[in-house]
């Protein structure tokens, strides 16, 4: 019973080792994608893109990299065709301006 256990064990770390899958490796891709997601929370969809991407790349057949390029996909359809332009924001009067100046704490 107890060579069993030695068996399966060797060939678990075996398995482990053969296909990359560190406890490290695990972790990094687990972060990149939750900074991935700070970022797209604070509405920083580039920085986003990025850490996703990167997490993509480097990891690409783990849940987490797949995840993460589903994530990176529509993210790059929405960098491509934005919902709204800064351009074409209204700009303030000058007499917003100078209240916004004069009311500034």
């Amino acid at each position: 019973m107890q060579t069993q256990w030695k068996r399966w064990a060797l060939l678990t770390g075996v398995l482990l080792f053969c296909t990359g899958a560190s406890t490290e490796g695990i972790r990094q891709a687990r972060d990149w994608v939750w900074t991935g997601d700070l970022a797209l929370a604070n509405g920083q969809p580039v920085e986003a893109y990025y850490f996703y991407s990167k997490a993509t790349a480097t990891f690409p057949g783990t849940p987490h990299g797949r995840f993460a390029q589903k994530r990176a996909k529509a993210l790059q359809c929405r960098l491509l065709k934005p919902t709204r332009s800064l351009v074409s924001e209204n700009p303030g009067s000058w007499v917003e301006d100078l209240f916004d100046f004069l009311t500034w704490p």
